[in-house]
């Protein structure tokens, strides 16, 4: 440990149990697991793949520091897309944010200039600018107001999780 904090090296040796200085995959899907670490087998193999640069199909020292950055993203994507908050999800909100602004700013727009106007038409389109822009709001801050729900019962499952493990 250099200053307190876990390195590479230290995870290696860990992950190590039989002091071969060279971890398996099943060396490295078991200390995963002990960790509570929930990586699919497909996401594991990749991980494994990458850093196993020499294809003896065991990863040394010198391969698993030169692959740790790799590690520690796959680990963060997983969690993330765990928790709904995958690229996809995340591209998807903010289009949707983008949309809600589209349609804010055109609402702005049209309602002055139906204000100018006082004309039946501008009427019209004015109020069907407000029947959509709440039923907009309404749908989106449904689907906010349930997202969070979840997110706070994954992180605290996952707080619980940690804290338990650490008392064992």
């Amino acid at each position: 440990q250099i200053g307190g904090k876990v390195t590479a090296a230290d995870i290696f040796k860990a992950c190590d149990v039989d002091d071969s200085d060279e971890i398996s995959m099943e060396e490295l899907a078991d200390y995963m697991k002990q960790l509570d670490i929930r990586l699919s087998p497909i996401r594991l193999e990749r991980l494994f793949a990458f850093c196993d640069t020499d294809g003896s199909g065991t990863i040394n020292q010198m391969e698993f520091e030169q692959g740790w950055e790799y590690i520690v993203d796959e680990m963060a994507n997983d969690l993330l897309e765990n928790v709904g908050l995958s690229p996809n999800h995340q591209i998807f909100t903010i289009m949707l944010l983008l949309s809600v602004a589209i349609m804010v700013i055109a609402f702005l727009f049209l309602a002055i200039t139906s204000y100018n106007n006082e004309d039946g038409f501008a009427s019209t389109v004015q109020s069907l600018l407000v029947v959509a822009s709440s039923t907009v709001v309404t749908q989106t801050k449904k689907s906010i107001n349930e997202d969070p729900k979840m997110l706070r019962e994954k992180i605290h499952s996952f707080v619980n999780d940690d804290s338990d493990s650490k008392e064992k």
